[in-house]
């Protein structure tokens, strides 16, 4: 018996950048290599095509692991609201990612959901990994 990918996670993230400058790391491929690195990550290569429409693979690398991460965009309103399938190999169902990009005061508030997850553990890794993507975006622009 097959569960229905019903599950989904909420993060929320305050990065002292604007709405423009916060959605833009996310379309900027290159930039992407230094913070989409959850858990033991050592490389990452990215291909995106921001568009509605366009895809994305997104190949996390862990020693000698690959994990290829695919998906295509549904909406694309920058600096506003990112709209993207999420693939993966350990994700047996479709799942969306949907990013949210609210100015305030002094910087951004983004606010990530992804949904469609098949159980709770997938919510657990996927929250872990999540929060952790955010938190080296924080540092990649700080740097910036």
């Amino acid at each position: 018996m097959t569960r229905s990918a019903t599950e989904r996670l909420e993060l929320r993230h305050r990065y002292d950048h604007t709405p423009d400058r916060v959605f833009d790391a996310w379309t900027d491929a290159r930039g992407m290599t230094s913070w989409m690195r959850p858990g033991p990550t050592t490389d990452v290569k990215a291909e995106l095509d921001v568009r509605e429409g366009g895809a994305f693979s997104i190949d996390m690398i862990f020693g000698d692991q690959s994990i290829l991460h695919t998906g295509t965009y549904e909406v694309v309103d920058r600096p506003r609201r990112l709209v993207f399938t999420w693939n993966a190999p350990h994700l047996d169902v479709p799942t969306k990612v949907s990013l949210d990009f609210r100015a305030v005061d002094g910087g951004t508030e983004l606010v990530l959901v992804h949904e469609g997850l098949p159980s709770e553990e997938s919510v657990t890794n996927h929250t872990q990994g999540w929060a952790q993507i955010l938190g080296h975006l924080e540092a990649s622009l700080g740097e910036a």
